[in-house]
């Protein structure tokens, strides 16, 4: 296969993973009370979203009552 195919697939599967990952994870950064910024992380494979992951896992999450959480 042509290496620029191959380079267009891997760009396109990046595309969809990305929209995947960051549309539910966008939602609940916005729930946790969290910067939406932190989608951006998503843009760095692995690291970028581990770490984020650890910062929202292990960060201050507080139930204000009304069922939703915020920090």
């Amino acid at each position: 296969m042509d290496d620029q195919i191959v380079g267009q697939i891997q760009a396109i599967q990046f595309v969809i993973v990305t929209v995947l990952f960051g549309i539910p994870i966008y939602k609940i950064l916005g729930r946790a009370g969290k910067s939406r910024w932190w989608i951006v992380s998503l843009l760095v494979p692995v690291l970028g979203t581990a770490v984020a992951l650890w910062v929202i896992a292990f960060g201050r999450w507080t139930k204000d009552g009304s069922g939703t959480l915020s920090s």
